[in-house]
């Protein structure tokens, strides 16, 4: 089997209900994905969302041309909830201007699909990454587009309109020993800094089992290794001599919120 695990958290002093990344697994079609709305733009989860479940459950191919359907499909969401403010009695001014000057969400996505037991294809676009690993733990390929250092000008997907830069189409083979990491930006360009001293920080990121265990190393990460404060995710994919993915673990960010935050919550009041 192929052991995969997935982790997500949110930025420190925010909760799961602000994260803007996104990921999903299908099991049964051995797909993929993973997705980083951008904060500086409306609604960037549901677009973080709406990328990720149409390439693992639909098929859909990315591309800048093919987003016809996955718009529709943010823009009914939101007007959704737009009527349901109105109802509520609360100002939507704000949100109806952005729309009314096409100012929608913008989102970066890297997503994969293993064909049989070791082949693999998928599709990048900015800095969420696809990290191959060697049997060494040495990072042998940082799969993202764009050529200039990380910034935050990355790559992306637009909801309404336009969008940055051109899909690539990647593929390889995971043999035993290999590794593959997707990973959103923040942990992406922290082990690109560490080329060259990566195997230690990759072994700690190997060794995680549990939500918590990915949180208090994320958490260590940004206080003593200046890994960027951000919203970040990451699917470790092991090859074990199968043609099917077996989810050892996998964070769901949905029932995150329904509990941790509430937990948080309760605490904060009592």
């Amino acid at each position: 089997m192929m052991k995969v695990r997935g982790f997500i958290t949110h930025k420190k002093a925010e909760k799961y209900e602000d994260c803007q990344d996104y990921f999903a697994i299908n099991k049964n079609k051995g797909r993929l994905a993973i997705s980083d709305g951008m904060s500086q733009s409306i609604f960037p989860l549901w677009w973080a969302e709406e990328l990720v479940h149409a390439y693992v459950d639909n098929d859909w191919l990315p591309d800048q041309s093919k987003l016809m359907s996955l718009r529709e499909n943010w823009q009914n969401r939101v007007n959704e909830f737009l009527e349901s403010q109105k109802q509520n009695g609360k100002p939507t001014w704000m949100l109806e201007n952005c729309l009314t000057e096409k100012r929608g969400a913008g989102a970066t996505f890297c997503g994969i699909c293993f064909k049989n037991d070791k082949e693999w294809d998928g599709y990048v676009l900015g800095d969420s990454c696809l990290i191959e690993i060697d049997s060494n733990n040495h990072i042998t390929k940082i799969y993202r587009t764009g050529k200039e250092e990380f910034n935050n000008n990355p790559d992306y997907f637009d909801s309404i309109i336009g969008g940055k830069g051109e899909v690539d189409i990647i593929s390889g083979t995971l043999e035993k020993g290999v590794k593959l990491l997707l990973v959103t930006d923040a942990l992406a360009e922290f082990l690109y800094s560490k080329k060259g001293n990566e195997t230690e920080y990759v072994c700690h990121l190997l060794q995680i089992e549990k939500h918590d265990e990915f949180c208090e190393l994320i958490d260590e990460w940004r206080e003593s290794e200046d890994l960027h404060n951000d919203d970040t995710t990451l699917v470790i994919i092991e090859y074990d001599e199968s043609t099917c993915l077996e989810i050892f673990v996998k964070d769901d960010l949905a029932n995150l919120c329904d509990t941790l935050d509430n937990r948080a919550e309760n605490a904060c009041s009592n």
